[in-house]
């Protein structure tokens, strides 16, 4: 049976994508959804404190932030070979 739990997720839009960012114990998650499709990928974690800096939420964001469009292309990238694999296992 499912437990429900008190995770915080805010999820931000970037054009025709998602970003949920799911606050851990330590950090942040941030998950990327395109929205047409119904997969969501971790993009990467972030831990909060670090060496000799305790990054602000605002850091966090900022540092997903600079790495959005990146990640976009891979994920596009990634959702058209599924689908190229689909394709010719259907043949």
């Amino acid at each position: 049976m499912m437990k429900k739990t008190d995770t915080k997720i805010t999820r931000y839009e970037h054009g025709n994508f998602y970003v949920d960012i799911v606050e851990t114990e330590y950090g942040i998650e941030a998950w990327l959804t395109y929205m047409d499709y119904g997969v969501s990928d971790m993009m990467f974690g972030l831990i909060r404190e670090q060496h000799d800096h305790t990054y602000t939420d605002e850091e966090m964001l900022a540092i997903v932030d600079a790495n959005l469009i990146d990640y976009e292309i891979m994920y596009m990238k990634e959702r058209r070979e599924e689908e190229e694999r689909w394709e010719s296992e259907a043949e």
